[in-house]
């Protein structure tokens, strides 16, 4: 068999993207020339499965067995988690902008951050009972919120501090 080579056949027009008139006109300009549409599918480039249709057929003409597009998409979704992961640590880079709420997270004293740490402990944080090891691993801990969520890192971590806090 010969090597399979891709080849433009068709002429796709999405119909999303023309206007009523633009519409009319294509299908009454087909009609008159008899040309006859046909029953297909179309996937587009930018949609998922795009490579693996591609890899389908070009099994198909191969004459071997289609691929298990199982596989194929849990790769595919581990691309994209890895491009998503590249991006990330892009933007982290460079620290983030020093903004009020980050000037107040690294701002805090020793002395503020005991009940955080015990807090933390509760969680299950391994932190030596020294000022200086609670204070750094509580703005570590509060940056993680911060970093996760900028809007609402103070409630996330309000939320995360109530929930093993003992009841009075």
């Amino acid at each position: 068999m010969s090597e399979f080579q891709r080849e433009d056949r068709y002429i796709v027009v999405k119909l999303k993207k023309l206007t009523h008139m633009q519409e009319k006109h294509l299908r009454a300009y087909l009609h008159g020339e008899g040309i006859q549409t046909i029953e297909s599918v179309v996937v587009e480039r930018d949609w998922p499965e795009y490579h693996l249709v591609w890899a389908m057929l070009e099994h198909r003409m191969a004459g071997k067995p289609v691929p298990d597009f199982d596989l194929w998409r849990r790769a595919n979704e581990l691309q994209e988690r890895l491009t998503a992961a590249d991006e990330r640590i892009d933007t982290l880079s460079s620290p983030p902008e020093l903004t009020a709420e980050l000037r107040w997270i690294f701002g805090l004293m020793c002395f503020q951050c005991i009940h955080y740490a015990q807090g933390l402990r509760r969680l299950g944080h391994k932190i030596p009972e020294k000022a200086e090891h609670e204070q750094a691993a509580v703005i570590h801990w509060m940056f993680g919120h911060y970093l996760k969520d900028p809007t609402n890192w103070r409630n996330n971590a309000t939320a995360e501090m109530k929930a093993v806090t003992p009841a009075a």
